[in-house]
């Protein structure tokens, strides 16, 4: 089963279908998260009617409150598989609250992104110095992805490229795709769900949207072509230095850019900017991350590069 990104749909049960036990208007029950898609703002669960499981795909409010552990979240952050009880408006046909059992989980997951003769590992792909600096080998095909997911916040993180003239591809993702739960990452399916910055030296700050249909507004007057979205500024990362790469996604679905901290690009009021963010180096030769952070609310986090799953392609 996929984590957020429901690629197929059981269809809407609004009538009684959870066990009779429910209030009038208002069905209470526990069940099982299986999946949750952003895009419909629907979550799929199951339940259980005697011995049987049943599954059910549920409309969200907007104004549902959704807690983890207590903690208050956002959709995004529902897990496939978590315990949960979930509230049902049968007069309105919509999900006003959802008590999720989970944990808010931290670390990345290392994805193989395709079939290749030699699926990278770990150990292959990339090594973590004692001062948490993440140093990519010349091995690509894979990509990290946060645990956790995100909405509004600020991403931040340095990274560097070599001095031998090679122009070693890195991109950073924010987007709605969870892979943690087994999705296959083929080169078609997994990174066509995000918004792609590209950390190229000769095209840093460049986005490349989702879909030639994403639906997002161009504040700085760039030139979109399809899935591209050009730099207002074409200030180039340089090679054998640290730079630093923000990306601010707020609460209008506005995604800013800023590159050594001058802003390159901007896309505004975006289909959609919740999800994992993912670290993709897309060339054979080295490159390096460090002090990757998020800030929420003005609460400052760093992430570890701490690697806690590995998933491969079906």
């Amino acid at each position: 089963m996929i984590r957020l990104s429901a690629f197929f749909v059981v269809a809407l049960v609004a009538s009684a279908s959870f066990p009779h036990a429910f209030a009038a208007d208002v069905a209470s029950v526990q069940c099982t998260i299986k999946s949750v898609d952003l895009t419909t703002r629907s979550v799929t669960v199951a339940y259980t009617v005697g011995t049987a499981e049943k599954l059910i795909t549920l409309d969200v409010s907007r104004n549902a409150k959704i807690t983890i552990k207590g903690q208050e979240v956002t959709l995004d952050a529902l897990t496939a598989g978590d315990k949960a009880t979930v509230e049902y408006n049968k007069e309105l046909a919509i999900v006003t609250k959802i008590e999720a059992a989970g944990e808010l989980l931290d670390g990345w997951t290392f994805i193989v992104l395709k079939d290749q003769a030699v699926y990278p590992t770990p150990d292959s792909a990339f090594i973590v110095s004692r001062e948490g600096t993440l140093v990519c080998t010349a091995q690509s095909g894979w990509m990290l992805v946060t645990n956790r997911s995100y909405s509004e916040m600020v991403f931040s993180i340095e990274f560097q490229h070599p001095t031998n003239g090679k122009a070693p591809g890195g991109i950073l993702m924010v987007g709605r795709a969870n892979p943690v739960e087994g999705l296959s990452w083929s080169k078609d399916l997994g990174p066509r769900m995000t918004i792609e910055i590209k950390l190229w030296p000769q095209k840093c700050g460049e986005i490349f949207l989702p879909r030639p249909d994403f639906r997002a507004e161009l504040p700085l007057g760039q030139i979109r072509d399809g899935r591209t979205v050009t730099r207002v500024r074409s200030k180039n990362a340089e090679q054998g230095q640290w730079n630093k790469m923000e990306v601010e996604c707020d609460s209008h679905r506005n995604v800013t850019v800023k590159l050594n901290g001058e802003l390159v690009n901007a896309i505004a009021k975006a289909e959609n900017i919740s999800g994992r963010i993912a670290i993709w180096p897309t060339s054979d030769c080295e490159i390096k991350f460090r002090n990757p952070t998020v800030t929420m609310g003005g609460k400052e986090e760093k992430l570890e590069f701490n690697v806690t799953g590995v998933i491969k392609p079906k």
